[in-house]
């Protein structure tokens, strides 16, 4: 009877925490590009700045552009911080919160010491637990005196009077005291410690990534409790359907072969002679990663490419054969070769100008062990960030996705050639499995062409 109740407390205990980790893998914020979303040159309008502004407050900006701090809790850009933002989760949906100084939705009658609390240990005042979907984990190794700089900050924004909204959880898992086990089994409030054995640049890049940037949270493998597995982090993960890569310096599937100064001017612009972001990591270089500091940038790839860590990759569901790559040549021709040309190699670069599209022969995102993004790019398409160090048009307007135009079928064939042509060679996928992906994200089924009336 005991082994009973606690494979059924367990089983309830790790639903619930799987809700709580569901922002790495679900978050649905509206991309760059689209109509909620509209992208700009800078997007510096969601960091609004006042006039005489102090350090302390200048530095607290900074950090909440490290954060992303902005993009997670903006739903109309008109009211930054304001919150509304939704992330779906397979058991409800958890919406951002306001963050302006607004008294009555905002954080105006918080004292520093409840944000303090809600940042470095994910309580709320009242004792309310906050799920991960706030990632304060990472945000608990920001020392005292950095988050005292960004609530300076976030007390400049103009207040806005929005609501919150209620989140729409089923029960067990909107009943928040359940967190508290998950805290008890995988959260620590542990305040980032310098190396003394390593450089000043490493430690700078550790803290970034570990701290406020909170790279982990989507390039992390999760384990069944939603927490990251452990010896794990950054070493690749799912969201919203695309594979978050390995960011550590791994040999085989990692960031071994990119130069310091490509990753900089990746995660700067969005491009690199490597490849292009795709996916959520668009939006995350346009509202976040643009805005740092070369200086920062080069620090955290320096750590990055210290760590070894290899990549789990969760097998594709929907099985079936994998598509032969040789059909896929005259779907590329009639859709892809007009930006990406006959040979794959894309526009090509230019001095001082990343490209207008990224080459396709010899791409690591291509030619990854997982089929995922290259498939997702097809399906549902992907747009470049616009960012003030590559503005357009020098990058790419938009990948516009095939989901209506072309059939699971058509869409496997095409991957596989992009993945087995101009040198590259990797694994194929199945009509099977690209329905399956397309079922995942709720993207509908092209619609069949009405015959001609005789």
């Amino acid at each position: 009877m005991r082994t009973r109740k606690y494979r059924v407390t367990a089983a309830v205990l790790g639903i619930c925490t799987l809700l709580a980790a569901g922002f790495a893998f679900t978050q649905t914020a509206p991309g760059p590009g689209s109509d909620a979303h509209p992208a700009t040159a800078t997007t510096l309008e969601l960091y609004p700045l006042p006039v005489g502004a102090d350090e302390a407050v200048q530095r607290g900006r900074y950090l909440a552009m490290a954060g992303d701090c902005a993009g997670c809790h903006t739903v109309d850009r008109r009211k930054p911080f304001a919150g509304g933002v939704p992330v779906e989760t397979p058991f409800g949906v958890i919406y951002t919160t306001n963050i302006t100084p607004d008294p009555s939705h905002g954080l105006g009658k918080w004292s520093f010491g409840q944000f303090y609390t809600a940042m470095h240990e994910g309580i709320a005042p009242g004792h309310r637990y906050l799920y991960p979907a706030f990632p304060f984990p990472g945000f608990s190794k920001m020392p005292k005196e950095d988050v005292q700089d960004l609530w300076q900050y976030l007390k400049t924004i103009p207040a806005a009077a929005q609501e919150n909204r209620e989140n729409g959880l089923r029960f067990p898992y909107s009943f928040r005291p359940l967190m508290f086990f998950w805290r008890v089994l995988f959260f620590r409030a542990d305040t980032y410690a310098p190396d003394a054995t390593q450089t000043a640049e490493w430690n700078r890049g550790a803290y970034l990534v570990e701290g406020p940037t909170h790279c982990a949270d989507c390039h992390s493998p999760r384990g069944f409790m939603g927490q990251i597995k452990s010896g794990k982090s950054l070493s690749g993960g799912v969201v919203e359907g695309w594979w978050a890569p390995n960011l550590t310096g791994n040999q085989v599937d990692g960031l071994a072969d990119w130069s310091v100064e490509d990753l900089v001017q990746y995660l700067h612009t969005g491009s690199s002679p490597e490849a292009s972001t795709l996916g959520p990591m668009g939006v995350v270089v346009e509202d976040s990663l643009q805005f740092l500091t070369p200086a920062d940038l080069k620090a955290m790839a320096v750590y990055l490419k210290s760590l070894d860590r290899s990549s789990i990759h969760t097998p594709l569901p929907g099985g079936g054969t994998p598509v032969d790559a040789a059909k896929g040549r005259q779907v590329y021709d009639d859709n892809c070769s007009s930006c990406h040309l006959w040979n794959g190699k894309g526009y090509p670069y230019a001095p001082g100008i990343p490209g207008i599209s990224p080459p396709l022969a010899g791409n690591p995102t291509v030619v990854d062990t997982d089929p995922r993004n290259v498939t997702m790019a097809v399906l549902a398409g992907s747009v470049e960030p616009n960012t003030i160090h590559r503005p357009l048009p020098y990058s790419m307007p938009g990948l516009s996705g095939f989901a209506q135009a072309l059939t699971d079928d058509q869409i496997a064939e095409v991957v596989n050639y992009i993945r087995n042509s101009w040198g590259n060679k990797a694994s194929g996928i199945s009509a099977e499995q690209v329905k399956a992906m397309r079922l995942a994200r709720g993207i509908p089924e092209p619609v069949p062409a009405k015959p001609a009336k005789q």
